[in-house]
């Protein structure tokens, strides 16, 4: 057997399709034989799309292309059920189907199909993500950028965003607004001091600059 791709797959010996079955453990899936033996299994759809039929003469360049476009159709499939759950960016999407072992030239002809078909988009991403955020957790610009980058947003996008959600909502007035929700806790603290240190340590982490926290 020959071998395909850097993962060394082994390829079956190219020669005339013999008989094609549908899969007993997979009803979606095919098994093609060739010259009497099990050759390779591919998805239904990838098979009526190729138009391969018995009788017909498969080399190791369509073979390869069989495979290929098999597992193009897998990664497609996984991207489409990865989105089905929520959004993600195009990042998020390349790790997850990268840790299932799809190769990098897959990987990215599927990104490639998603962002065509508009079911991709970093920019509406990063900005409905930011709205999302200030709306359900006022959280300021740092906290936000940083999750955004965590999530493999361009800077250039993010700060199209930051523009974006900011412009509406003021960071000024939203640190003011986190600061009065702990103004009970903070009155045990007797020092004033301490008091203030514990301010800034909560708005600071809520993703608020000095420049933001009011005095």
């Amino acid at each position: 057997m020959k071998t395909s791709h850097s993962e060394e797959i082994k390829l079956p010996e190219p020669g005339t399709v013999t008989s094609i079955q549908a899969q007993k453990k997979s009803a979606d899936r095919v098994s093609i034989f060739i010259s009497g033996e099990f050759a390779l299994g591919i998805h239904a759809d990838v098979l009526l799309e190729q138009q391969v039929n018995v009788g017909q003469y498969l080399s190791d360049v369509d073979i390869t292309a069989l495979l290929d476009e098999d597992e193009y159709f897998r990664a497609r499939y996984q991207a489409y059920n990865l989105l089905s759950y929520r959004q993600r960016t195009e990042n998020e999407l390349r790790e997850r189907l990268s840790r299932k072992g799809i190769r990098p030239a897959v990987v990215n002809k599927v990104i490639d199909r998603l962002r065509d078909l508009g079911m991709i988009d970093d920019a509406t991403f990063a900005k409905e993500y930011a709205s999302a955020r200030v709306r359900s957790k006022g959280y300021g610009p740092g906290r936000i950028r940083n999750e955004l980058f965590k999530k493999g947003i361009s800077k250039n996008m993010i700060d199209l965003a930051m523009k974006d959600v900011y412009g509406d909502a003021s960071p000024e007035r939203l640190a003011l607004e986190a600061g009065r929700k702990i103004t009970t806790r903070l009155a045990r603290i007797q020092d004033a001091n301490k008091r203030r240190n514990h301010l800034t340590a909560y708005l600071t982490r809520r993703g608020f600059s000095f420049d933001h926290m009011a005095e």
